[in-house]
This record gives C-alpha cells, sequence and structure tokens, in this order.
C-alpha cells in the first residue's frame, strides 16, 4: 500500500468532538491562526517553503488542506524560545536557521546556478544530499557545520 493514500479519507479534525476542551481549543487555534512569517527575509522565506515540501512532502493534499510547517516554525524562532539543548558547534538556533537557509541557496546556485526554490524537486534532493554528505558547495557551510 502507498503510504501517502493509506488513511485517504481520514479527517482529523472530524474528530474533534471527542477531544477535551483544552486540545480543541488549541488545535483549532493552530488551525485557524497560522502566525504571520515575521523572522526570515522573502528568500528565506520561499527557501523555507521548498525545504519543507521536500522534508514533509504533502503532494497527496489539495492545497487549501496543506499543513502549514513554515510559520510555525518561523514563529517559534521569533519567540526565542529556548530548544532544551543546542550542539555545541551551532549558533542559537534562529541563527543556524537563517544560515541554514542561505546555505540552502549557495549550495543550489553553485550546483545548478539557481536558488534551492527555483529548481526541480529532484534538484532539491540532490542539494539536499549534497549537504547530508557533510561538504557542501557555499560560503556558509565553511562556518555553519553541514
Amino acid at each position: 500500500m502507498d503510504i501517502k493514500n493509506r488513511y485517504p479519507d481520514a479527517e482529523v479534525l472530524a474528530q474533534r468532538g471527542h477531544w477535551d476542551r483544552a486540545t480543541r481549543r488549541v488545535v483549532l487555534d493552530r488551525v485557524q491562526n497560522v502566525p504571520p512569517y515575521r523572522n526570515f527575509n522573502a528568500q528565506q522565506t520561499k527557501t523555507l517553503e521548498a525545504l519543507c515540501a521536500r522534508v514533509i512532502p504533502q503532494d497527496q493534499r489539495l492545497p487549501e488542506k496543506r499543513v502549514p510547517i513554515g510559520p510555525w516554525i518561523d514563529a517559534r524562532l521569533k519567540q526565542k524560545a529556548p530548544e532544551g539543548f543546542r550542539f555545541e558547534d551551532l549558533p542559537a538556533p534562529d541563527i543556524a536557521w537563517e544560515q541554514g537557509l542561505d546555505g540552502l541557496d549557495q549550495t543550489a546556485a553553485s550546483s545548478f546556478g539557481r536558488n534551492f526554490a527555483d529548481l526541480t524537486p529532484s534538484r532539491q534532493d540532490q542539494v539536499l544530499e549534497l549537504i547530508r554528505g557533510g561538504n557542501p558547495p557555499g560560503k556558509v557551510w565553511q562556518e555553519l557545520p553541514a
């Protein structure tokens, strides 16, 4: 069975009558009140959206049914809420995300002459593999561990 179509008729929000009041309030607030981008610049926002689409694909969903992931990452970083941990060789999360998104664009430009968001999905995957390999092209990666 194709995992993307495992539960084609599932509607999580249809179950909200079974949730307690606190759960219903939190979930519906997150669904209905998606925060605006405030932390990332326009290019970083575009790159983040493309990254989220590759890491957590939602192509099987109608556009209006897709879960907005990027705005919640942005909101969490804007709050500067502590993560509870941080790798010793990384900067603060907001800086690491900004540099990482810039690094995605630098690797994409070096490899394919375009920003990450402007590449085809298969080329985006190639960029992600280059970064995962640990030695990608791009100035950012000289300071930020890939």
